[in-house]
């Protein structure tokens, strides 16, 4: 992606060029545009989301939010919609904010599934492109003050129930 982004207060935009594999394996050229607007109301955090991608004629809107609930926990939730089919792509779970560790439940529609969303993870192979369901449990761990170790189990399923494998990842992320 070569790009360029700037961020105002709450407001994030972000505009450039795609060129490399998309989810499918395939040769993917796309121009981007995106915005992110976020702010808080009273214990929640809330964004809304805006991607457009040209060249493949979609537009995505969405919504999330996490609700503190005391020291501990947080409950978050997150909602996706693409203008060319209507489908749809949910997200709700838990977060114990101490430890790190989380587990949420995803339902992706067909036509919300993108491999630049926050609810893909898979670009390397067309297994979601279906759409897909099922639990997501996670751990985040700062490991020093530049450096952040990612553990992510999911167990989804096609949208027609057909069982997919089990899939584990790791990321560690250093901050320069």
């Amino acid at each position: 992606f070569n790009g360029a982004a700037a961020e105002a207060g709450g407001l994030k935009v972000f505009y450039g060029k795609y060129d490399g594999t998309n989810f499918d394996g395939n040769e993917y050229k796309d121009t981007l545009f995106g915005a992110e607007y976020k702010t808080e109301l009273g214990a929640a955090d809330i964004a809304f989301d805006y991607m457009k991608a040209d060249d493949a004629n979609q537009e995505f809107y969405g919504a999330n939010t996490e609700i503190g609930l005391g020291d501990n926990f947080a409950l978050n939730a997150e909602f996706i919609k693409e203008n060319e089919s209507g489908d749809k792509a949910v997200s709700y779970g838990i977060t114990h904010k101490k430890t790190g560790l989380s587990a949420k439940y995803r339902d992706v529609e067909q036509g919300a599934y993108t491999s630049f969303g926050s609810m893909a993870y898979d670009l390397n192979t067309g297994s979601f492109s279906d759409g897909f369901k099922g639990m997501e449990y996670s751990l985040t761990h700062d490991v020093s003050d530049n450096a952040e170790l990612n553990i992510v189990y999911q167990d989804f399923e096609k949208q027609d129930g057909t069982k997919l494998d089990g899939r584990t990842a790791a990321t560690l992320n250093i901050r320069f």
